[in-house]
């Protein structure tokens, strides 16, 4: 079995496949960038895999003849992409017959506390800044909801789309508030906790319509205090 990585990184989700494969077979991880390939050859090295081989090339423009693999898939790989059909569509080229591609990503993120009206319209308020904000780095927050549509543009058959949800419910009779909310703030204290990235969603919802200080008004966007 032939398997390529699109947009492989450091080469994260094709060591996974590769050690899902148990090595036997063939993945191949592409990507543009030479030092991300560099370091995926690194950890693939240590983590003494026998199957795996990368090679730089463009998404647009993959480096391989028609029908080579038996599948094709890219992780979180077309939210940033301008032209993410015309991707799948080389994806496509390059999938035998009755092979598969797949696509992962994510979908944007939303909060809602039943005790809290004020931090649920900031969060609204967030969240549609955030998608208008993202799209000035060509970044599209709500791509996974896209994937069907683009797959099947792409002249795909037998389409199968599979969501999958991280809930935390407040409300759980089983867990108490406290420790819940302590839970939450928990996790996303390990999430967001770079400066980097504060300063990158403050950025994106300034652009996206939303004022600083409605921005500093959701306590757990901004760890710092």
């Amino acid at each position: 079995m032939t398997v390529v990585d699109v947009g492989c990184g450091t080469g994260f989700m094709t060591r996974l496949l590769a050690k899902g494969m148990k090595d036997q077979g063939r993945v191949i991880g592409v990507d543009v960038d030479e030092e991300l390939l560099d370091a995926a050859r690194q950890f693939s090295k240590e983590e003494k895999h026998r199957s795996v081989e990368y090679k730089e090339g463009d998404a647009y423009g993959l480096p391989f003849p028609d029908e080579l693999s038996d599948l094709t898939v890219c992780h979180m790989l077309l939210r940033w992409l301008v032209d993410p059909l015309r991707a799948v569509r080389e994806m496509s080229r390059i999938t035998k017959i009755g092979g598969t591609v797949a696509a992962i990503d994510t979908d944007a993120m939303i909060s809602y506390d039943p005790n809290n009206s004020r931090l649920n319209e900031l969060d609204e308020k967030f969240n549609e800044a955030i998608v208008r904000g993202t799209k000035s780095d060509g970044y599209d927050k709500q791509i996974a909801r896209k994937l069907p549509t683009v797959l099947k543009r792409a002249g795909l058959k037998r389409i199968r789309a599979s969501g999958y949800v991280s809930l935390d419910m407040p409300s759980d009779p089983r867990i108490e508030r406290e420790e819940m909310q302590k839970r939450l703030r928990d996790s996303l204290k390990v999430a967001n906790n770079s400066e980097e990235r504060r300063e990158r969603d403050l950025r994106y919802a300034l652009a996206g319509g939303m004022s600083k200080r409605e921005y500093k008004e959701q306590p757990h966007f901004d760890w710092r205090d």
